[in-house]
């Protein structure tokens, strides 16, 4: 096993593995934390945790969940402010970002009160506002006690990093949410008239997640603002994000203290999995004149696991061959791998003896390694997500010919099982072969030709050849040439000619030390 992001299973045929791994998003943000290891796994001696990392950095969006819940927050109340846009007034460290810096952001948006303290679930039930929750000891989230119903009430509406918002019940958040530790903001101005001259156009919220949803139905977003300047408000323009991505305005003028209200529809026919979209308004506001709403849900994928069936192809006996798989989860929460296993291998003429055709099977999350996977599948991908790595190998005495079996899975996600399976086939071959895989000898008139023929190994091991001959009824003869340990030539000895009307088919033999025959294919026939 390496490390605890990664497990490896080996087994033969018909062998149950079972294995409990748990998949846990790695968003370090700890202003506190004093771990010998680096968010990904490695030894902090290695690493300088406390360097500022630049938006170039593959680390850099691995430790976003802090930017982001604080957009998703602050969204939730009506403020417009983008992850990228927080993180650029942030110290970005491997280590994520410090709930001081999150403050200082929140308490310079104009309307807005912020601050940092540590809340109990009864304190945070009665908040009327919403709340950045440092959580699992290296991870933030964002929450909004107020988003509740009747049937609902202990619970709280919360909105993690790439996940689709869920409610989280006491117990839930409690086992994660050990010190209270708390961003709490809420809004400073009721909704009255603003003195200053001009336009403003306040926003009820420019965030919303509607959590997982219904794949080929319309989700839409309800974005209602009211212009509160002296002045007539425009809507000058609405930019969308994609093609499946439609708005409804209700007006595009506002006179003083009036409201309005933008819908937002997605089509989610072509989506798959979780997705995040953005929508700038432009207006003639006094004070700013670009809003950047957010909308984000989930439909569940089509695919968990990225492949039906993994063909090797040739198979040389004694090499090994490594075939690469995405597994997806099949929720939104994450998930684990409960069981793993091969059924028994058959080959042509029947099941093959345990040992014939092994196989070692490597996952890992995907986490920063996600923008080098995502050209390597059509599968939709993300960081908590299965890079699955199928060793197959092929044992010296391995019967020649086609094989096939299939690795079954069990998943675990939210409570609820799912088993998925892969067929897999592949054919065994000898290591050592001919190139060109048939000799062809052409001859003349005069009954002279021949042919050149190499062995090869595919694995590219060494090997050495004891004894040649061709069964060919003293037709032909098999010489190895000199100073090529392994090219043999094929020659025509026959006199008077033979008869070459009809072509000939003959085999050669090379016998390898550790006791195999390479045949040799060859079809004579005469020059035209």
């Amino acid at each position: 096993m390496r490390v605890s992001a990664s497990s490896v299973l080996r087994f033969l045929p018909q062998a149950v593995i079972i294995c409990g791994m748990i998949v846990i998003a790695s968003c370090w943000s700890s202003e506190t934390e004093n771990s010998s290891k680096g968010p990904m796994g490695g030894d902090a001696a290695s690493l300088d945790i406390t360097a500022t990392l630049a938006p170039s950095d593959p680390a850099y969006r691995n430790v976003m969940c802090g930017p982001v819940s604080l957009s998703k927050a602050l969204g939730c109340l009506g403020f417009s402010a983008t992850p990228s846009v927080i993180a650029s007034t942030c110290e970005v460290t491997r280590t994520g970002v410090s709930m001081s810096d999150l403050l200082a952001y929140a308490e310079s948006i104009v309307g807005a009160k912020a601050r940092q303290c540590n809340m109990t679930w009864e304190e945070l039930l009665r908040f009327d506002g919403v709340a950045v929750l440092f959580v699992d000891g290296d991870h933030y989230i964002a929450v909004d006690p107020r988003d509740t119903s009747s049937d609902q009430r202990e619970c709280v509406k919360s909105y993690d990093f790439n996940r689709p918002a869920y409610r989280m019940n006491r117990s839930e958040l409690m086992s994660r949410w050990h010190h209270g530790e708390s961003l709490a903001i809420s809004r400073l101005n009721a909704r009255t008239e603003d003195s200053r001259e001009g336009p403003r156009i306040q926003w009820e919220r420019c965030f919303m997640d509607n959590g997982v949803l219904e794949k080929g139905l319309d989700a839409s977003f309800e974005f209602p603002f009211v212009n509160l300047g002296p002045g007539i408000l425009e809507i000058k323009g609405v930019e969308l994000g994609c093609s499946c991505t439609s708005y409804e305005l209700s007006t595009r003028e506002l006179a003083p203290m009036e409201s309005g209200m933008l819908k937002v529809n997605i089509d989610t026919t072509d989506l798959d999995g979780v997705f995040q979209k953005r929508i700038v308004v432009s207006s003639n506001d006094a004070t700013r004149n670009k809003a950047v709403l957010q909308v984000s849900g989930a439909v569940p994928r089509a695919r968990v696991v990225s492949e039906d069936f993994v063909q090797l192809r040739r198979m040389p006996r004694g090499t090994s061959r490594t075939e690469r798989l995405f597994v997806s989860d099949p929720g939104f929460r994450g998930f684990s791998v409960k069981k793993a296993w091969i059924d028994g291998v058959r080959g042509q003429n029947g099941p093959l003896e345990p040992g014939a055709v092994s196989c070692e099977i490597e996952w890992s999350r995907i986490g920063s390694g996600l923008e080098s996977h995502r050209h390597t599948t059509t599968q939709k991908l993300s960081a908590d997500d299965l890079s699955v790595d199928l060793t197959f190998a092929v044992s010296d005495t391995c019967p020649l010919g086609i094989f096939s079996t299939s690795l079954n899975v069990t998943l675990e996600a939210g409570g609820a099982m799912s088993a998925h399976r892969v067929d897999v086939s592949g054919k065994v071959i000898e290591d050592v072969a001919p190139f060109p895989p048939i000799a062809l000898v052409v001859v003349n008139d005069a009954g002279v030709g021949g042919a050149a023929v190499e062995l090869r190994s595919h694995s590219g091991k060494p090997f050495k050849a004891t004894k040649a001959w061709v069964e060919s009824e003293g037709i032909l003869n098999i010489n190895r040439e000199t100073g090529k340990d392994h090219v043999y030539r094929i020659d025509c000895i026959t006199s008077p000619p033979v008869d070459t009307a009809i072509k000939r088919r003959y085999t050669a033999y090379v016998k390898l030390a550790n006791g195999r025959n390479v045949s040799i294919p060859i079809v004579l026939t005469q020059s035209r």
